[in-house]
């Protein structure tokens, strides 16, 4: 209830402050190879999902800058775009909008609309998704299987508090994710937290593996070459599910996945040290040699 409370109060702050910031023009990222950028949003909460549908994040892929830099979802392309220009350009990047429902079924068909999409697209794909935003982005891994599709491939995918369900954990080592990076905190608890044993159709897949489901969703996936996990702190403080979609992070998180991609290039940490810490300084320029790094 806490958590619904402030969640109510943060977005009636975006929708006040909001609401006088107009689209500034569309982009045309469909037909050139300029990198793009994706924001998938997780579950929503019932009732505000028609207010984050309506104001904030449509359902299906919108331009970043047909939508503005408006609310909580809608200006986390421009915050990626202010940190690193180059690499989140804001003329090709997006977010994508879905019911946010806690089902398997709704992720499901989310997914396969994002597919649809996605295939239209020209440059390097990178998507940053949050929870079952990042859930949804894994069953790509079905429709590419299903549509026989060799060709397919998202170059960058940035999960953030996803929680991990049995059934689909394996799904982020498919060929199709070039380079998987998961970032987690142990102050999350809404990550593990997802009875996954209720989801019929995870339990069906969980059983196809000759596996017993889980009460609830766990942290990691498996460990494969291309999947990265890393533990976040903020200011030495564990960070909650939703500190993950605010600004303090977000305007640090450019900065923290070239740290980790630098820091796996050079051979400092090995990729599957899933309990390797970054800590992020709250109140400091953010530089990489400011980040304490710390392997336990």
């Amino acid at each position: 209830m806490k958590k619904l409370v402030n969640y109510l109060f943060f977005l009636s702050l975006f929708l006040l402050h909001g609401c006088n910031e107009k689209p500034l023009r569309r982009s045309n990222s469909y037909e050139d190879n300029r990198p793009v950028t994706i924001f998938i949003h997780g579950t929503l909460y019932p009732f505000l999902d028609v207010l984050i549908r309506a104001f904030d994040c449509p359902v299906g892929l919108t331009p970043a800058l047909t939508q503005g830099a408006t609310f909580i979802h809608g200006r986390i392309p421009f915050i990626l775009n202010q940190a690193d220009p180059l690499t989140y350009p804001i003329e090709s990047a997006y977010v994508y909008g879905w019911s946010g429902r806690l089902t398997f079924e709704a992720r499901r068909r989310a997914s396969q609309c994002l597919y649809r999409e996605l295939k239209k697209m020209k440059g390097p794909i990178t998507i940053v998704a949050h929870s079952h935003g990042a859930t949804l982005v894994q069953l790509l891994a079905e429709e590419v299987k299903r549509h026989n599709d060799t060709e397919f491939r998202i170059h960058k995918f940035i999960m953030l508090g996803c929680p991990v369900h049995s059934g689909t954990e394996e799904y982020v080592c498919s060929p199709i994710f070039e380079k998987v990076i998961s970032l987690y905190s142990l102050g999350d608890n809404t990550q593990v937290s997802d009875p996954q044993i209720l989801s019929q159709e995870n339990r069906r897949l969980t059983a196809l593996k000759g596996q017993w489901t889980p009460l609830f969703s766990r942290r990691f996936s498996p460990c494969a070459p291309n999947v990265i996990h890393r533990r976040i702190l903020l200011g030495r403080r564990n960070m909650t599910h939703m500190d993950f979609i605010y600004k303090p992070f977000l305007t640090r998180l450019p900065a923290v996945i070239s740290l980790i991609e630098e820091s796996i290039k050079h051979g400092h940490v090995n990729t599957n040290e899933q309990q390797f810490i970054i800590n992020i300084p709250r109140d400091r320029t953010l530089d990489p040699e400011l980040m304490v790094k710390e392997n336990i």
